[in-house]
């Protein structure tokens, strides 16, 4: 039992991390295409500087080369939020999709998590966060076409500002995704009624000068749950893993996770979204 719980465990990471990698390629698909080519026209104005025989460019080459990366930079100006609002979508669609079988369960609905997703502060706004970010990364670019041009070092630090704008929009994306599967979870475990408590059962009065039985030779021991301990709880709950803002890669990778104590399978804390 517990081999099953771990390997569908295995199978959800498997799947969100694969959703994180599409979405960040999918919103970045045109904007990469818009970064490689400011990329090369930089880099090829600073390999036309190198050529010159004091190594940098003529005050007309440098007018020229401006005037090529301002028209290549405008290329940035791609809209990323509707395909950004699109990833948390599908990031709350695979969450709830991998606990089909969970909330019938446990009473909860997709239009109750949908509910409480829509408040999210940041999930609510990915679309919109991302944008601006797009664009605060586009106007570092053009802040640095707008410097010296003269020399190849001029040139290669706007290749290198450019070359960081697709990272950081990707790294944007994934984190939503990862987000938005992660608390799509949680909001599931919040939504969750509480469980009945079980009647109290009023103990039996036994004579002041009676024994406990005897536990006769060979009674066997209260049963032991599979960890090997009395059980923790006996009311079906559950443990899930929520990781802090800023929590390193296990604790974003196990953030969501549900485990029941009384089964012996605890959380994987090799788990992580680096690199193995």
């Amino acid at each position: 039992m517990a081999a099953t719980v771990l390997d569908e465990r295995d199978q959800s990471d498997a799947e969100a991390l694969a959703l994180e990698l599409a979405s960040a390629r999918t919103v970045t698909r045109h904007l990469r295409k818009a970064v490689a080519r400011l990329v090369a026209l930089a880099l090829a104005q600073a390999a036309k500087a190198r050529l010159n025989a004091d190594g940098q460019l003529t005050p007309a080459q440098q007018q020229a080369a401006r005037q090529a990366l301002n028209a290549a930079a405008a290329g940035l100006a791609v809209s990323v939020a509707a395909q950004t609002t699109a990833a948390v979508a599908a990031g709350i669609a695979l969450a709830v999709r991998q606990e089909s079988r969970l909330l019938p369960t446990i009473g909860v609905t997709v239009a109750d998590i949908e509910a409480a997703l829509a408040a999210d502060p940041v999930l609510g706004t990915a679309g919109e966060a991302t944008e601006q970010l797009l664009d605060d990364a586009a106007a570092r670019v053009a802040e640095a076409i707008s410097g010296p041009l003269a020399n190849p070092a001029d040139l290669e630090a706007v290749a290198g500002r450019a070359g960081s704008v697709t990272a950081r929009i990707e790294r944007q994306v994934r984190s939503l995704t990862n987000r938005a599967i992660n608390q799509a979870t949680v909001q599931a475990v919040i939504l969750a009624p509480p469980p009945s408590p079980a009647p109290a059962v009023p103990p039996e009065r036994t004579p002041l000068t009676s024994r406990p039985p005897a536990r006769a030779e060979g009674t066997e021991e209260p049963p032991l749950s599979a960890n090997g301990r009395t059980p923790l709880v006996d009311n079906g709950l559950r443990v899930v893993w929520q990781a802090e803002r800023g929590a390193c890669l296990t604790c974003l990778a196990l953030s969501g996770h549900v485990i029941d104590p009384n089964v012996g399978a605890g959380f994987d804390e090799f788990t992580t979204f680096g690199k193995p």
